[in-house]
């Protein structure tokens, strides 16, 4: 869980600094934020639940935002949805990653 949560934040500074710091957008960066969003779903599959789905969140709210890529973010936002329906009775409502993916779908 560790190691998820480290590739979650690299990959939320590497795209801050790719989006705020670059006139142009650095596609090999915005790669590289993929692959560690990766890297942390593969990490915490079937482990840690919670936290696949908010990696899977943010990476479908960056093909979303970013990439406009609206097909593949809603099947991206569409798998963070069950997740967090597996988590129920849990509420999720106050969830950021859970109001994103709902705000999509």
């Amino acid at each position: 869980a560790v190691v998820s949560t480290q590739s979650t934040g690299m990959a939320a500074q590497l795209l801050h600094s790719t989006i705020n710091d670059a006139e142009d957008l650095d596609v090999t960066a915005i790669w590289q934020v993929i692959d560690f969003y990766m890297e942390s779903i593969v990490l915490t599959r079937e482990n840690d639940v919670e936290q696949e789905a908010i990696s899977l969140s943010k990476l479908g709210m960056l093909y979303h935002h970013v990439l406009l890529q609206k097909g593949r973010a809603k099947e991206v936002l569409m798998k963070v949805l069950q997740l967090a329906h597996s988590l129920q009775p849990r509420n999720l409502s106050e969830e950021k990653w859970f109001r994103d993916a709902s705000s999509i779908i």
